[in-house]
This record gives structure tokens, sequence and C-alpha cells, in this order.
């Protein structure tokens, strides 16, 4: 890492870096997996004699992070709130990379309800890249879905982004928007580069391991018209059992149901928190390698936030929560551990 943390801010293409240096006290990146847009909040310090002039709502703001006057581009994000407080006087100017509300460059809001139907037979990659094509938006998704077919599904008064973060569920796939582009990734299978970490580069790490929200097994439910029949899905073995409460159209729906619960559990059981100096190429979803820290830690684990600070008077951090690698505990239960 360099020395001297900067960041640079555009609004609307129009570069603001200079004008938010003189008034900054923090710029805050909140990277998630899962089911909430990547956030950007701006706290400037207010003058009121000569109070800073009210940010429009649907500016898109593009940041970037980095050291020495060397960047990396930390997203696009569209302000959708605006806080004004005092004593002391600031502002909190807080933008989402999900599109909230209209941009000033016609991207159309992806939170506005609809009524319409998916009929069966499509792919994820059609439906995905549909809703995609409508909000201005790219397509990422992972080779591991794109061919999955889906049964037929009713969006009823529900918004795109409801919608797809519904059918994310059922598939244990990260769906969201950001920077320009629209994921829908299987948790675990980013292709991206692991990152390593040792316990002498942290400022602060703490792990816990928990069986209290854990299962053994996990039953879905699905209903055969033909026959009026109810059947039963269940994946993995003992108790704790969970017992989905949503009755799936197909048997492959009910198993892709059941099997993105049981991991989710299974990724739930132990965390890791690390605060480090500011990197900002470390981002959600991406493979940590931890080390030197003890036998319980050290191993893979999984991206879930991080979170990129750079404050004037302490400089650029990052907080990082990541969840164990399924793949990691699948190799050690080979091994007998």
């Amino acid at each position: 890492m360099g020395i001297q943390p900067c960041f640079t801010v555009t609004a609307n293409d129009t570069d603001i870096t200079s004008i938010i240096a003189s008034k900054y006290e923090y710029i805050k990146i909140t990277d998630k997996v899962g089911f909430e847009a990547d956030l950007c909040e701006i706290s400037l310090s207010d003058d009121p004699a000569n109070p800073i002039a009210m940010p429009e709502k649907g500016a898109e703001l593009r940041i970037g992070m980095g050291y020495d006057g060397e960047v990396v581009d930390m997203g696009l994000f569209v302000v959708d709130e605006v806080e004004v407080e005092g004593p002391p006087d600031r502002m909190l100017i807080r933008a989402r990379a999900s599109i909230q509300v209209d941009s000033k460059k016609g991207m159309l809001s992806i939170s506005s309800q609809k009524t319409r139907s998916w009929q069966a037979g499509k792919t994820i990659e059609n439906v995905v890249s549909a809703v995609a094509l409508e909000h201005g938006l790219t397509a990422q998704i992972s080779d591991t879905l794109k061919a999955v077919v889906l049964p037929h599904f009713d969006q009823s008064d529900e918004s795109d982004i409801s919608f797809l973060l519904r059918l994310s569920k059922r598939y244990d796939a990260v769906c969201k928007p950001a920077g320009g582009k629209l994921l829908f990734i299987k948790r675990g299978e980013s292709d991206f580069t692991p990152i390593e970490i040792n316990r002498y580069q942290c400022t602060r790490w703490r792990m816990v391991s928990s069986a209290s929200n854990s299962v053994k097994s996990v039953i879905a439910h699905w209903y055969e018209k033909k026959k009026a029949k109810k059947h039963e899905v269940i994946i993995g073995s003992g108790e704790p059992v969970r017992k989905l409460r949503h009755q799936y159209q197909d048997e492959e729906s009910a198993r892709a149901g059941a099997q993105a619960e049981f991991d989710r559990s299974a990724r739930g059981e132990n965390t890791l928190e690390i605060t480090k100096v500011g990197d900002p190429y470390l981002s959600a979803e991406l493979p940590l390698t931890a080390s030197l820290f003890r036998d319980g830690i050290d191993g893979t684990w999984i991206i879930d936030q991080v979170d990129h600070n750079i404050d004037k008077t302490v400089g650029f951090s990052s907080e990082i929560k990541a969840v164990k690698s399924l793949q990691e505990e699948d190799s050690e239960d080979d091994v007998g551990l």
C-alpha cells in the first residue's frame, strides 16, 4: 500500500474532488453480499454562514479510493438521501449502488412495482438479462446458473429487484446492482483470486463460532398437480431440522431451495471480523486466506461485507466481515477432520 490516502468523486461526470476534499470528514463505502445494495456515505463539515447547496436526489456519484494519487474505482452510486444536522453543522450524503430513484441519465428505477408473468422454460440468463436491459444495466451471471431452467413465476405488484432477490434466495445466489451491472452470482463460486491476510496485518480481529442457528437437515415440499399429491425433499440428515414454509412447484425447485437454505446455515456457523489498513481491492464475495492466527481461523473464508473508510483524522481503514468457505469444510470432511 501507499502512504497518503486519497479519493476522487465525480457527480454526473463532473469532477468535484477538490470541493469534497475541502469539507469532508469521512467517505465510507460499504460493499455487501446478499440483499442490500452497496452504500456510499459522505460526511461534510458545513458552514452556517455559507451552507453547502443541497445535492439533488438521483445524482450519480462515482467514487475512487487509493493512495498517493492512484485510485481504484469503487463503483457508481445514486444519491437517495441527504441529512443535515447541527451543531456543529454537517451534511451527510448517502448514495446506493441500487437504482432507487430515476437517475439523471435516465436509468429506470429497479425498485418500481410492476405486474407480469414469467413463463416456464425460461433460463436464469433469459430472466436476469431481460431485467438488466430494462434498466440500462449489464447482466453478469455465474456460468453454473445461466442455463438453469425456471418454472412459471408471477411477479405481482413486485419490483424487479424484489423479484430477482426472491429468485436468488432459491438458488443461493448473490443478486444486486453495482457499478452499472446487475450481478447474479452463485455464493462461493466467484472466480476472484484469493486475498491473503495474516494476523500481523490486522489492527483488530475477532472470530465467533456458534451453533445457535445451525441445522443438520432441511425439508422442502413440492406439490404435484396431476396427482394432487404433496412430496417431500430432504437435504442433509439428523437434527435440528428446518422446514421451509414455501411450497414449490416441482421437485427440482424444492431441492434447490432446500440446498440453498442448508448452505446458508452452514456458512453462518463461523464468522470472522478483521480491521486492517485500507485496501481498496477488498470486496464482497472475495475469497480470503487467513494465516498465522490460530486453529479454527487459519484457512479459507468468503468476505460477506467490507467497509472502506477514509477519515480526515484517522486515515484509510478497511473492516472485513467473512464467513467460512463451504469448499474448505467439505475438504475437511473428506479427510475425517
